[in-house]
């Protein structure tokens, strides 16, 4: 006895993902819009708060710590929405195979990044900078937990929850950075330090709302819900080499800019730190050269899930129209 074949989508189901695509697509864009004009607001009161100087250093951290953050971001949310947008009926399922990979490598990442700090600060010629680098090991610990919940949320299409939380962050993130900051500075401590702390505290508090939201998933019977650890991590490595290879590009001006900058300031008879200045400026021209991608990239988180469970139930036409609309949307 043969199995009946899988129906088509009708034409009812493509104009409900359409309009619920839509929707999502304000609601992220939105939030994404909302993000960026929260980074320029965060820069222009950073730079008060805690000096141009320190502004400057709390730029080479970022420009170091934004490699892995966002390839640990970017990886785990579109990995798990994957799995989750074709795990029809067993999203708990898939979410809680996925924490089984993500858990084990927030920490390792963490550790790793807070080992390799000390030698990052001294490549790029700023070693006072190696403490609040290593601080940041935190946000990469808690990143790696966040961003698979956002991929959970956004694989099961909940796009205005997946855009409440990214507000939500960014207010955080900017009152904690800016806010911790300055009371550093007015205490005669590194404004910089401060500021590192303040974005741990922020993606601490961020962390219980999503989990809240998301769960951890739930044990089922294995199936192709549940992809073994071993197949997830394949699937994830070409999504992180891309992301990888992506932001050390976007990076790569800044970062080798501030270690010719601290290697001529050294030979002009100053300090490292007084390179830090000059590095806070290109940072904050780079800001707008980067609107763009990030604008951009909005789409995707729009489209990834889709594309993730029309692959799963072979709608070739889907995937080509979806295709179709990014780019011309791009």
């Amino acid at each position: 006895m043969t199995a009946a074949p899988t129906p088509a989508p009708s034409t009812e189901t493509n104009d409900d993902e359409t309009r619920t695509a839509g929707r999502g697509g304000i609601a992220v864009l939105g939030a994404k819009v909302f993000f960026i004009l929260a980074g320029f607001v965060q820069k222009a009161l950073l730079a008060r708060a805690i000096g141009a100087a320190g502004y400057g250093a709390l730029s080479v951290i970022q420009n170091i710590a934004n490699i892995p953050n966002n390839v640990v971001v970017s990886g785990a949310t579109q990995g798990v929405s994957r799995a989750v947008a074709r795990a029809r009926g067993h999203e708990d399922e898939a979410l809680r195979a996925t924490l089984r990979v993500h858990v084990p490598l927030a920490v390792v990442i963490g550790v790793a990044f807070v080992a390799l700090a000390p030698a990052l600060a001294s490549w790029v010629r700023a070693p006072h900078v190696t403490t609040p680098l290593m601080v940041l090991g935190g946000v990469m610990f808690l990143y790696g937990l966040y961003a698979p919940l956002i991929g959970a949320i956004n694989g099961r299409r909940r796009f205005g929850r997946q855009a409440a939380l990214d507000v939500t962050f960014a207010v955080l993130r900017t009152a904690g950075m800016v806010g911790v900051g300055y009371v550093f500075v007015t205490r005669g401590m590194s404004g910089a330090l401060g500021a590192t702390i303040g974005f741990v505290a922020a993606a601490a508090c961020i962390l219980p709302i999503a989990l809240r939201w998301t769960g951890i998933g739930k044990r089922g019977v294995d199936g192709p819900w549940s992809p073994k650890p071993m197949a997830y991590m394949l699937e994830l490595f070409p999504l992180t080499a891309a992301q990888l290879c992506t932001n050390i590009i976007l990076q790569a001006d800044a970062i080798l800019l501030r270690r010719f900058l601290g290697e001529s300031a050294t030979a002009g008879g100053l300090t490292a730190a007084d390179a830090d200045t000059w590095a806070g400026y290109y940072n904050a021209c780079q800001l707008f050269a980067f609107l763009p991608y990030q604008l951009l990239f909005s789409i995707t988180q729009i489209l990834f899930p889709m594309l993730a469970r029309a692959k799963a139930d072979g709608d070739v036409a889907a995937v080509k129209r979806y295709v179709a609309t990014g780019a011309r949307l791009g």
